[in-house]
């Protein structure tokens, strides 16, 4: 049973550490906290310095509070699709002409290379939209995180074809802004 309570307690403080780096700093300390009360040295420390602590019942029950806490605090609200990318499926899907993004009543044209069909519509709206608001740094990372999809198929031996064509057009669109 020991064992079981080591591994939990790992998981636990393991998690916690994970939560601060993703910026959760009162889940983390919670999962921290759940997994330091799991370690049996204080575990048995408590039960033997706090009477109550040695009901398996209060053990058990402030365990599922201390993650019922920390899984209310992590849980993300249901967001719903913004009419944008909701507008880029429906015309992708209802014909062959380019798609539009209206936003702020300007209107960028959106081509439609058949490289795009192999990208979710939410990679095309968000270049576009980088492309939009003229962001050369993040047009920038885009090709360096493409670039390196493309070298983990390559290691892998797949075809990273659709990343070069995906970086072909970012490096034009950077171009096309001056970006350098």
């Amino acid at each position: 049973m020991q064992i079981l309570n080591y591994f939990l307690a790992s998981f636990f403080i393991l998690s916690g550490m994970g939560a601060f780096t993703k910026g959760l700093f009162l889940p983390g300390t919670m999962l921290l906290v759940l997994g330091t009360l799991l370690l049996p040295p204080i575990s048995n420390l408590l039960s033997r310095n706090v009477r109550l602590w040695n009901s398996k019942g209060t053990r058990y029950i402030s365990y599922a509070v201390i993650l019922l806490f920390v899984g209310a605090m992590t849980k993300k609200p249901y967001k719903a699709v913004n009419a944008i990318s909701t507008e880029v499926e429906i015309n992708h899907k209802a014909n062959n002409q380019p798609n539009v993004i209206i936003q702020n009543d300007d209107k960028i044209e959106m081509d439609n290379s058949d490289f795009w069909n192999d990208f979710d519509p939410i990679v095309k709206e968000r270049i576009y939209n980088l492309i939009k608001a003229k962001d050369c740094h993040g047009l920038q990372e885009e090709f360096n995180i493409t670039a390196d999809n493309m070298e983990r198929l390559q290691a892998t031996r797949k075809s990273g074809s659709r990343n070069l064509d995906l970086m072909g057009f970012l490096e034009d669109e950077m171009k096309k802004l001056e970006c350098y």
